[in-house]
């Protein structure tokens, strides 16, 4: 599956570096085929809603706090989507001028406004205007990168004397659903981000493994000047840790790989299926448990404005009877499940869980 929902008919497989942890895709795609996913088709974004306002607020807030009292001048965003987050540091920052780069024209073309100005393409391509930038960003991007060394080298590029860069990314030292997008090509180890910025010219001189209110993402801060600080940081990831952690990922595929055939002997004697949830979770079970998704009748959810597109008629919970099927499948994460569970079934629901079969 693609970050957007979309479906691609190759089989998923990575792998994971001995020497830092790092995760990559296992065929080995070139510029212009990762390039090609963002194409005119890719909509992640598109259409936004209060949760994901309260998202990018929470990552305005972050970098805010890592920059400090100081206000730049002129901040940049690789990988902009629709402008959420650069609209909510134009409120914090009301004096600094910001832009972005978006490569998909979906999203790109979404935002015009006096002080934040948004182009279409990618950062490799840019070249610098002289002035530079205070500050540069990405929120979950070097991921999609088929050359992480040269994205961080186009933000250095970028930047001005004395200026930071800060990345946001998906953690990678716990398996997650992150593993399962196609188009996440990379995923990073603290260990791995240091070596590929140390490639790119750049020294990181912050790490945050586990920031609040972001969920399952790290955060890394670079500089081009150089620090007396050591960068090592607290991860150092011996041969060992590296075997655990691919063990741990080669059984999170494994229960996926498996999600599909236990399902249908879960639903197997029902005869009308609804499914609870229209988000990543349910694009995830159309893509990798198909035969039990074929099976699903029609989705329910709370609130219709934050439903995806997951190839079945979608209808509010507050018009939906649990009498007119057998059974509800919960198509949230996992770790949703225990508490979802529990309201459905006062609401005379028969759920159906997968919590036991793949962990959060």
């Amino acid at each position: 599956m693609i970050s957007d929902g979309r479906s691609c008919s190759v089989p998923l497989a990575k792998r994971t570096c001995t020497s830092c942890g790092c995760v990559t895709l296992h065929s080995q795609l070139g510029t212009a085929q990762v390039r090609n996913f963002y194409n005119a088709d890719y909509d992640l974004g598109v259409v936004t809603n209060l949760y994901d306002k309260h998202r990018a607020r929470a990552y305005s807030d972050k970098i805010a706090s890592i920059i400090g009292p100081r206000q730049p001048e002129r901040v940049f965003e690789v990988g902009c989507g629709s402008g959420l987050v650069l609209a909510e540091l134009a409120e914090t920052w009301p004096s600094c001028h910001l832009g972005g780069i978006e490569p998909s024209p979906a999203l790109a073309n979404l935002r015009s406004e006096g002080r934040i100005e948004i182009r279409q393409g990618f950062a490799e391509a840019m070249t610098s205007d002289g002035r530079g930038y205070d500050l540069i960003y990405s929120i979950n991007v070097i991921e999609h990168a088929a050359e992480p060394v040269a994205f961080l080298q186009a933000m250095a590029r970028l930047l001005a004397p004395g200026g930071n860069i800060i990345v946001i990314c998906p953690q990678s030292h716990r398996p997650n659903t992150e593993l399962l997008f196609l188009d996440h090509i990379h995923s990073f180890t603290s260990l791995a981000m240091d070596h590929i910025a140390a490639r790119a010219g750049l020294k990181c001189i912050v790490q945050d493994l586990e920031p609040e209110n972001l969920g399952p993402f790290q955060v890394f801060v670079f500089s081009r000047t150089p620090s007396n600080s050591d960068s090592s940081f607290d991860e150092c990831l011996s041969p060992d840790a590296i075997h655990t952690l691919h063990a741990a990922r080669t059984d999170y595929f494994k229960h996926w790989a498996k999600l599909d055939r236990k399902l249908l002997a879960r639903i197997e004697g029902c005869k009308t299926l609804a499914a609870f949830g229209a988000g990543e979770a349910a694009q995830l079970l159309r893509t990798y448990a198909p035969r039990c998704w074929a099976r699903i009748n029609q989705v329910i959810v709370d609130e219709m404005d934050k439903a995806r597109d997951v190839s079945k008629p979608v209808i509010s919970y507050d018009t939906f009877s649990p009498a007119t099927v057998d059974a509800t499948l919960l198509a949230v994460r996992p770790a949703s499940q225990d508490i979802l569970s529990s309201r459905l079934v006062k609401d005379c629901h028969s759920t159906i869980r997968w919590d036991d079969i793949v962990a959060e």
